[in-house]
C-alpha cells in the first residue's frame, strides 16, 4: 500500500514540474529573490533560461540573466555577477533594448567600483549614461551623474566630482526627487570635507538633513546630525559638536540604530574630554565600549541566523532534488520488477544481522565509550572557552577602560604644551605612544582570547581595522588593501592569530624601518590557498644578511612555518621590499 501511495505522489509532483513554463519560472524566481531566498531563486531562473532558449524567448532570457546578476551581486560574488551581466548585455544588444543596456552597464560599473577598479567602472557608467540619454530617462541620467561623481571623488578629482553632483542636483530638483537630492547633498558634503572646506561641508549636510527630516528618514537624520557634529569638532566648535552629537544619539536610540549609537558615544567621550568634563568623558567611553560590543553581538547573531536559513534551504532543495530523481520514467517502470528483489535482499540482511549480532553489541559498547569521551572533550573545551571569555572580559572592562582614559588624559596634557618644559613634553609624547600601542595590543589580545573558529571574512575585517589605525597614525603613507574571497571558510585559532600577526609584523616593519611612502597589500583566495602579497617602496635591506639576525624577520619566518605556509622575499638596498606568503587553508 505504501509503495502505491509513493508512486501516486511522485507522479503528481512530476506532472506539476512538467507543467511549468518559462514565464512561470521567471515569476517564481523574481518572487523568491525579493524574499531573499537566493539559492531557490537561482534555480528557477536557470530553468527559465533553459526554457527560453528552447522557445527562442530572448526577452525572458534577458530578464533572468539580469536577475541572476543581481542575486550574485547581493551575495557578494562580484565576478560571478559580472559574468551574468555581460551575458545579459549580449542579449540586450541583440534586442536593441536601450533601457536594459543602460541599467546593466550601471550595475557592472557599481561592481567594478566596489573592487576599486575605477577606470573600468567609469567605462561602464559612461555607456549607461549614453544609453539613458538615448531613451531620455532623466532619473537614470541623474543616478549616473551621482555614480560617476563618486568615482571622481575616490580618484581625488574633486572639481570633476562637484560638476557631476551639480548636474545630478539640477535633474533631481526638476523631478522633485527628495531622496536623490538628499543623497547628492550628502555626497557634496563628503567632497568639501575632503577638500577641507568644512563650512561648505556643514552647509550641504544641513540641506541633506532637512530633506531627510521631510522624508521621515530617521536613520539618515541621525547619521547626518552625527556628521555635522564631527565637522564642528574639526573646527574646534566643541559646544556645537556636543549639541549635534546629543541630537543624533536621541534619534539613534529611538530607532535602535546601534551602529550610530556607539559611534556617537565615542564622539561624546571625545568632545567632553576637550571640554575638560573628564567624568562625563569616562562615562561615555564606557558606554561606547558596551554599545560597540552589543552591536557586534547583534551582527554575529544575524550572521548565524542567515547561515541557519541557508542551511535549511539547501537541505530542502536537496530533498526536492532527490524526490525529482525518483520520478524518472525508468524508475517508475522498474519499481514493480525491483520489489521482489528488495524483499529478497531484506531477508538476506536480516540473516546477516542475526548472525553478526554479537559483533554489533561489541560495536555499540565501543560507540558508547567514544560518545562519553567526546562529551568529556566538549565539556573540557567549553570550560576552556568560558575561561578565555572571562579573562578577555576582565581585561576589556578593567584594564582596557583605564588605558583608554590614561591615553585621553595624556592627549589632554599635550594640548597645552606651553605649561611643560621640553624634557617633560618629550616624556609625555613617549608615554602617549606607549599607552596608545598598549590599547591596540590589548584589543588584539582580547580578540585572540575570544577566537575559536573564525570566518575568513572576519579576519579580513580585523586586518582592515589594523590598516585603518596604521593609516590614521601615519598620514604621510599611502595604504592600499585588496582582499578577494571566492568562498568564505573557517580558520582555526592557530591559523587566524598567526595570519593576523604576520600581517601586523610586516606592516610595522614597512612603517618603522623601511620609511616607505606607499604600502600595498593584496590578499587572494585560490581554492584552498590564501596568498598574501605585501610590498613597499622603502629603503629595502640585505635579506640573506638580516633574515637570521633580525628578531622581527625570524618571527615572520617562524609564524609562516607554524601554519605550514611558504615565504618568498624580494628586496635589496634601495629597492623596496616584496613579501609573498602562501598558506594552505
Amino acid at each position: 500500500m505504501k509503495q502505491i501511495l509513493l508512486l501516486i505522489t511522485t507522479l503528481i509532483l512530476s506532472f506539476v514540474s512538467m507543467s511549468q513554463t518559462g514565464k512561470d519560472y521567471l515569476e517564481l524566481g523574481i518572487a523568491e529573490y525579493k524574499k531573499g531566498n537566493y539559492d531557490i531563486a537561482s534555480k528557477y531562473l536557470d530553468s527559465c533560461i533553459t526554457e527560453a532558449k528552447k522557445t527562442h524567448n530572448e526577452a525572458n532570457e534577458l530578464k533572468a540573466l539580469n536577475n541572476l546578476g543581481n542575486i550574485e551581486s547581493d551575495k557578494g560574488n562580484n565576478l560571478k555577477a559580472v559574468e551574468y551581466y555581460q551575458k545579459a548585455l549580449k542579449v540586450a544588444d541583440k534586442l536593441n533594448d536601450q533601457k536594459y543596456i543602460a541599467h546593466i552597464n550601471k550595475n557592472i560599473g557599481a561592481l567594478y567600483a566596489s573592487l576599486k577598479r575605477f577606470d573600468e567602472s567609469l567605462k561602464y557608467y559612461y555607456v549607461a549614461e549614453k544609453a539613458a540619454v538615448n531613451f531620455n530617462d532623466s532619473l537614470l541620467i541623474a543616478d549616473c551623474h551621482n555614480n560617476i561623481g563618486i568615482i571622481y571623488e575616490q580618484q581625488q578629482k574633486f572639481d570633476e566630482a562637484i560638476t557631476r553632483y551639480d548636474k545630478a542636483l539640477e535633474i533631481y530638483e526638476k523631478l522633485r526627487s527628495n531622496d536623490g537630492l538628499a543623497m547628492t547633498f550628502s555626497n557634496l558634503a563628503i567632497v568639501y570635507k575632503l577638500k577641507k572646506n568644512y563650512e561648505k561641508a556643514i552647509e550641504f549636510n544641513k540641506k541633506s538633513l532637512a530633506l531627510s527630516q521631510a522624508n521621515g528618514d530617521k536613520w539618515a537624520e541621525a547619521a547626518t546630525l552625527n556628521n555635522i557634529g564631527n565637522l564642528y569638532g574639526i573646527l574646534g566648535k566643541n559646544d556645537l559638536y556636543n549639541e549635534f552629537s546629543l541630537k543624533s544619539l536621541a534619534i539613534a536610540k529611538e530607532i535602535k540604530a546601534n551602529e550610530i549609537i556607539y559611534t556617537v558615544y565615542e564622539n561624546l567621550a571625545d568632545v567632553n574630554f576637550k571640554l575638560s568634563n573628564y567624568a562625563k568623558a569616562y562615562e561615555y567611553q564606557k558606554l561606547f565600549a558596551a554599545a560597540k560590543d552589543s552591536f557586534n553581538n547583534i551582527e554575529v547573531n544575524k550572521q548565524f541566523s542567515e547561515l541557519n536559513i541557508k542551511y535549511e534551504t539547501e537541505k530542502k532543495e536537496k530533498a526536492l532534488a532527490e524526490t525529482k530523481l525518483k520520478l524518472t520514467k525508468e524508475e517508475v517502470d522498474s519499481k514493480q520488477k525491483n520489489l521482489w528483489l528488495i524483499i529478497l535482499i531484506g531477508l538476506v540482511l536480516i540473516l546477516l544481522i542475526v548472525f553478526r549480532s554479537f559483533r554489533i553489541k561489541s560495536r555499540l559498547k565501543q560507540e558508547k565509550l567514544n560518545l562519553q569521551n567526546k562529551l568529556l572533550e566538549e565539556q573540557t573545551l567549553a570550560k576552556i572557552q568560558q575561561q578565555r571569555l572571562e579573562i578577555s572580559s576582565e581585561l576589556h572592562d578593567s584594564l582596557g577602560a583605564q588605558l583608554t582614559f590614561v591615553n585621553n588624559v595624556l592627549d589632554g596634557i599635550k594640548v597645552k604644551p606651553e605649561k611643560l618644559d621640553e624634557d617633560t613634553s618629550k616624556k609625555i609624547d613617549i608615554l602617549s605612544d606607549l599607552s596608545g600601542n598598549a590599547v591596540l595590543e590589548l584589543r588584539n589580545t582580547i580578540w585572540a582570547l575570544n577566537t575559536d573558529d573564525i570566518l575568513l571574512s572576519g579576519l579580513k575585517n580585523k586586518m582592515l581595522n589594523f590598516r585603518k589605525n596604521a593609516a590614521e597614525a601615519n598620514e604621510n603613507i599611502q595604504f592600499q588593501f585588496n582582499f578577494d574571497i571566492t568562498h568564505d571558510v573557517k580558520l582555526n585559532t592557530k591559523q587566524a592569530i598567526n595570519i593576523f600577526r604576520l600581517f601586523q609584523e610586516v606592516l610595522n616593519n614597512a612603517i618603522k624601518h623601511a620609511h616607505a611612502s606607499n604600502i600595498n597589500t593584496a590578499i587572494t583566495q585560490k581554492d584552498d590557498q590564501l596568498e598574501i602579497i605585501i610590498e613597499d617602496d622603502g629603503v629595502g635591506f640585505d635579506w640573506d644578511k638580516n633574515k637570521t639576525q633580525s628578531y622581527g624577520l625570524s618571527n615572520i619566518q617562524q609564524r609562516v612555518a607554524l601554519i605550514n605556509g611558504s615565504l618568498k622575499v624580494k628586496t635589496g638596498p634601495g629597492k623596496g621590499t616584496h613579501y609573498n606568503i602562501i598558506i594552505n587553508l
